[in-house]
């Protein structure tokens, strides 16, 4: 028979709550991933639909000039988006999540290479970005409440950052 002193149980039962609060944000990340994963396939098959059912009734955008935009112009512009590029890549990386109890932010590393013609020919678009997401809890899952743009890595069009 083990002789417990009450420190030795104090510190099992931290180590055990430590772990208990560590499960839930795993799995939360881990939902979150899957979620990135289905997004980004849906976008190379140059279908935002994916996405778009993802986006709760109040969604908004926060663009890197600080305006803001609700669902309907998001949806309208990543529409019209999917008709005129061609994504060939797309990574969603969760670089941190913080998790509360119904909402998680992501904060997220996006970088893609698209393809798309105009007058002058046939170009690749390459971008990388930081963004925030902010994620809610809904009966039909995880809903993308808010996006904000933090920081653009890179921007480059036939390899070289564009011209004004």
């Amino acid at each position: 028979m083990h002789n417990w002193s009450r420190r030795s149980v104090s510190t099992a039962l931290l180590v055990f709550a430590s772990c208990a609060a560590i499960q839930p944000h795993q799995s939360i990340r881990k939902q979150l991933e899957r979620e990135y994963a289905s997004i980004a396939a849906s976008f190379k098959r140059d279908d935002p639909s994916e996405w778009i059912r993802r986006l709760a009734p109040d969604f908004h955008l926060i663009l890197f000039n600080g305006m803001v935009q609700n669902r309907q112009w998001v949806v309208g512009y990543v529409t019209n988006n999917a008709k005129t590029f061609h994504v060939e890549q797309l990574t969603m990386t969760i670089k941190d999540l913080k998790v509360g109890p119904q909402q998680a932010v992501a904060t997220v590393e996006q970088r893609s290479s698209r393809t798309f013609k105009d007058g002058s020919g046939q170009h690749r678009l390459d971008v990388g970005a930081v963004q925030l997401e902010t994620w809610e809890r809904s009966p039909e899952g995880w809903k993308l409440k808010a996006v904000q743009e933090k920081e653009l890595l890179y921007l480059f069009k036939d390899g070289k950052p564009p011209t004004s």
